[in-house]
């Protein structure tokens, strides 16, 4: 999935695009007063960056919940809740998803915004308000089995504005029935700017950064 407007805001999951109206005089000078539009010499021109410290101001936060189920060994399906906080306030933006197999997608929760849809595998949205939010439920297929081992990507994460990128935040949480599974080696490692937890049964991986973020978690399967 990717989120995407007239003013460069990207936040992909896995693949997918959403488009924009022109905003009003008002939600421009928002944005132009926001640090989407610092000196030339500070853009990122994709090259991935974590950052240690968070950004003062608030910036869009992409919450994921990814539950992996028995049966999801057999046919790699699963259930994702994402989360999206912190978007542009713009009149109109659409959120289209570009899965191969993707299934049940609906809209659990919608703030400041005025009026969100599903309309076949996309959300359009109306009058984003500042301090919006918006979580959608759905069953995706994309868990890989690999020899002894079962892989789950996600990414490229990005937020991009003309030709920079900008901060971003985001939470992956990942639980898997821990008799059946064990994670294994993640990428990109843990650092400063990209926190791991592992608990028994439950995976969180939280990164600020700013580039394009690709993250791959190994599973083992438990005999």
């Amino acid at each position: 999935m990717t989120l995407r407007n007239t003013f460069g805001l990207v936040i992909p999951l896995l693949a997918g695009s959403v488009s924009a109206a022109e905003p009003t005089p008002e939600q421009l000078e928002w944005l132009e007063s926001d640090e989407l539009t610092p000196p030339e010499f500070q853009v990122n021109m994709g090259e991935l960056e974590f950052l240690a410290t968070p950004p003062d101001k608030p910036v869009p936060h992409s919450d994921n919940t990814f539950w992996i189920e028995p049966g999801t060994l057999q046919n790699g399906w699963l259930k994702l809740r994402q989360c999206h906080e912190n978007l542009d306030p713009v009149p109109e933006l659409e959120v289209t998803y570009q899965y191969q197999q993707m299934r049940d997608l609906r809209i659990v929760e919608n703030h400041n915004i005025g009026h969100a849809e599903v309309i076949a595998n996309s959300i359009q949205m109306t009058d984003l308000q500042r301090n919006n939010r918006l979580c959608v439920e759905a069953r995706i297929r994309v868990f890989y089995k690999e020899g002894e081992t079962y892989k789950l990507i996600n990414g490229p994460y990005h937020r991009r504005f003309l030709d920079g990128y900008y901060p971003y935040h985001v939470t992956l949480r990942m639980h898997y029935p821990a008799e059946l599974l064990a994670a294994g080696a993640i990428q990109p490692a843990a650092r400063p700017g990209l926190t791991i937890q592992r608990q028994t049964g439950k995976l969180t991986i939280e990164a600020w950064f700013e580039g394009r973020l690709m993250t791959e978690v190994i599973f083992h399967r438990q005999h």
